[in-house]
């Protein structure tokens, strides 16, 4: 049977999602099954910066076996990643953690290699005969195997927390053009520096809700965030509010981003996945002539789908000559 890999995500949900990407791209590359991690809370498994100059990792915070250590500690507290994504939608085979407690495995100091080390180890990895390769942190990875992460298909939240969002989403009025920004303010990371501006229904997703009217003062228009919805509880509490924000932001038809923070990077990414959504949005009376007058809630069912396809071949067909713009906004 194929061999295994394994890795120890840290930090927040933009971090991990990007440790999880490139696992997957490692997995392919080494021919190994990946196993699933649990997800974390930001500050379960905390990384610091890596310094390629340092003589030696041992005492680093991205150690692999430091990484081990704080795992062990909420085991068996943190939901594991297959009941928050659709492991499908991967592109890669997976296992839950279970299947290889047992197995011979070798553990790797590898997390802060720069590019061109983690390229040149490619092939010993690969060529390693034990059950199961152990990797700490995997984020520092991201150049060495971006061009691969590129073609990775988007990852896909689980049906469970989609369809208590999208319900959520439609109450609340969030079904049409609206604007998505995301503003932390927690260990000082925010860009922003004036207001934003513009008008209309405006989502916030945020670590600090209570912190975000200086930022609203030139903003005309309803403005909700996470405790606006009213969100079936399908997932620790800690964690639905990032995944309500994620999937949220994604679908807006504008995004405002914050440069300094991964979690809108993960969105960001999602969100060229998103396009034909977008511009379903943004000319509803294409939507009314394309599709059937009255959509789903749930933007996953087969009537959007078929909606979607219909709109990205008039993309292809008309829109573009008409000028009109296909893909989500981001700023």
């Amino acid at each position: 049977s194929m061999p295994f890999m394994q890795y120890s995500p840290h930090s927040g949900w933009g971090n991990q999602m990007y440790a999880l990407a490139c696992a997957a791209c490692m997995a392919r590359a080494l021919n190994r099954s990946l196993v699933l991690p649990m997800a974390l809370k930001h500050h379960d498994s905390s990384g610091g910066s890596c310094s390629l100059s340092s003589e030696h990792m041992k005492n680093h915070l991205f150690n692999t076996s430091h990484l081990l250590e704080r795992e062990a500690m909420v085991a068996g507290k943190r939901p594991g990643m297959e009941s928050v994504l659709d492991v499908d939608s991967l592109g890669v085979t997976t296992v839950h953690p279970s299947a290889v407690q047992s197995l011979e495995s070798r553990v790797l100091e590898t997390e802060c290699l720069h590019s061109q080390q983690i390229l040149e180890r490619m092939e010993e990895w690969g060529q390693a005969d034990v059950p199961l390769l152990r990797f700490g942190g995997l984020y520092s990875y991201r150049v060495a195997v971006r061009d691969c992460m590129r073609e990775l298909p988007c990852p896909r939240y689980s049906s469970v927390y989609r369809g208590a969002i999208n319900a959520a989403m439609f109450a609340a009025g969030l079904h049409d053009n609206y604007t998505a920004a995301h503003i932390r303010l927690k260990d000082n990371r925010s860009h922003y520096q004036q207001p934003i501006k513009g008008h209309g229904t405006l989502y916030v997703a945020t670590d600090s809700p209570d912190l975000i009217a200086p930022f609203l003062t030139q903003w005309h228009g309803p403005v909700l965030t996470y405790s606006s919805l009213q969100v079936a509880s399908v997932g620790p509490e800690w964690l639905l509010p990032i995944i309500t924000d994620v999937i949220v932001a994604t679908r807006s038809v504008t995004f405002l981003g914050n440069s300094k923070s991964t979690l809108s990077t993960h969105i960001k990414g999602l969100r060229q996945c998103n396009d034909a959504f977008c511009y379903a949005r943004r000319y509803p009376e294409l939507r009314k002539q394309l599709c059937r007058a009255v959509l789903p809630a749930d933007p996953d069912h087969s009537l959007w789908r078929a909606c979607l396809s219909n709109l990205r071949d008039h993309w292809d067909t008309r829109g573009k000559e008409e000028g009109r713009i296909f893909a989500c906004d981001d700023r």
